[in-house]
């Protein structure tokens, strides 16, 4: 395997460059969950992209320049649907770009493969909501009167999206 092009969104910011840079000066990027609360979690500290939203605006603003235009539309119509609520869209959209144009690829290379890692977080907080009693997930509330945690991200919602707003193919 040859690979032509890198792309990356983690806790040292948007860019493989940034990723690089952080990683050659021995820097942590762990830090505080700032995202939501997590005064009731065991866990309180986690590598965090920093972006309070993710949605098209913030997409566009990291996309090469040579793929706004042909993005745009579709990356509106994403978030206007709702699949940009899911972070990780946007940050596989984000790296899948950045790739896509290290590797020197254009529209004729719709059929060149994108290898993609991502996290694979599947419920909001919010969904434990109807389960929450004295600052705790009560899993044995989940019923029909509290109602069911729905995981609503499926597995491969960054991979199709990145798909979809790239026009690949293959």
């Amino acid at each position: 395997a040859v690979i032509t092009g890198v792309g990356s969104v983690c806790a040292f910011g948007s860019g493989i460059a940034v990723l690089w840079q952080g990683l050659a000066e021995g820097r942590a990027a762990v830090g505080p969950i700032r995202q939501f609360s997590t005064t009731h979690l065991a866990v309180q500290f986690a590598g965090e992209v920093s972006a309070q939203a993710i949605d098209a605006q913030w997409i566009l603003a990291r996309l090469p320049a040579a793929l706004r235009a042909d993005v745009e539309p579709r990356l509106r119509a994403h978030q206007a649907s709702g699949a940009l609520r899911d972070r990780k869209v946007g940050f596989a959209l984000v790296a899948a770009a950045e790739a896509w144009t290290m590797a020197g690829l254009g529209a004729a290379d719709r059929d060149a493969p994108v290898i993609l890692a991502h996290g694979l977080e599947r419920g909001y907080p919010e969904d434990f909501a109807p389960l929450l009693r004295d600052a705790r997930v009560q899993w044995a509330l989940e019923s029909a009167d509290a109602g069911a945690v729905r995981m609503r991200t499926p597995v491969d919602a960054a991979g199709r999206a990145v798909r979809q707003l790239l026009r690949l193919r293959g």
